[in-house]
């Protein structure tokens, strides 16, 4: 039943996004002009990193693909349920969920997976497009496996966008909170470049602590070599990382009551 909800969520996403055939030639058109972006960026900078990133096994036009199309995934659910929710609060539906004899979250994450799935669309037309023109190299069946791994890893990145959204009932705020993150998840994460750059306390900060770093970095290895390379170490952080979800639900619940509260009246600021 959840899964259907969400297919006819998504299809309704479809027709409002692609209500065109012309609007999908724009978007196979935007992504390729992104791929020759990241093709000559990568021919600029292959010499200068060659060393910082030949531990990736590949040259930089396939670590910067690989970061911006899997990190995307992750910073998607993190605006993604701010965006959602001040949709539904300034249309006014917001009230409506409330009264309404479900728990709120349950259509907010309905919501954001059929958003998700738009994105992984996207995600699928990039690698078609790259494989069959810029010569993208990694093994098809390691990006699936890849994928494994997003799915494993949703709870995480559902948990800080309920935690995201808790903050923007409460405190009427949250879009420049969403830029910070998004803007030390994309550095901090290596999506750009390898993160040995960094001083070296902020790299055991960032490897030992961020779901973000700690996602990509194990993405990164099971595109370039399967699970028999896995890191059992971060995958056993990440799945301490899953069970921020309970408290994320808690603080979600607070955060209704506080907007209950003041009568659920919110002046939106930065």
């Amino acid at each position: 039943m959840l899964v259907k909800l969400i297919i006819k969520l998504f299809k309704i996403n479809i027709k409002n996004n692609f209500y065109s055939p012309y609007i999908v030639l724009v978007e196979i058109f935007s992504i390729l002009i992104s791929l020759t972006i990241y093709w000559y960026t990568s021919k600029a900078f292959n010499l200068k990193l060659t060393d910082s990133i030949s531990k990736y096994g590949h040259d930089y036009f396939h670590y910067l693909l690989l970061g911006e199309i899997f990190l995307s995934i992750p910073l998607t659910l993190l605006s993604g349920f701010i965006k959602k929710t001040k949709m539904l609060i300034i249309e006014g539906t917001f009230e409506t969920f409330i009264s309404m004899p479900v728990n709120l979250l349950k259509p907010l994450i309905l919501l954001n997976l059929s958003d998700l799935l738009i994105e992984i669309f996207q995600i699928f037309l990039t690698l078609v497009l790259a494989y069959l023109l810029f010569g993208f190299e990694i093994p098809f069946i390691n990006i699936l496996q890849a994928i494994s791994i997003i799915i494993f890893t949703l709870p995480i990145f559902v948990a800080i966008g309920i935690v995201a959204t808790s903050v923007l009932l409460i405190f009427g705020r949250g879009d420049n909170f969403i830029g910070y993150i998004s803007t030390l998840a994309a550095f901090g994460s290596g999506a750009f470049f390898p993160i040995d750059v960094f001083p070296e306390i902020f790299q055991k900060l960032v490897t030992t602590l961020s779901p973000y770093t700690i996602f990509l970095q194990l993405i990164r290895n099971i595109s370039n070599h399967g699970f028999s390379n896995i890191g059992w170490n971060s995958l056993q952080v990440l799945i301490l990382w899953n069970l921020l979800i309970i408290p994320s639900i808690l603080i979600f619940n607070y955060s209704l009551k506080i907007y209950k509260k003041n009568g659920g009246f919110i002046v939106f600021t930065s």
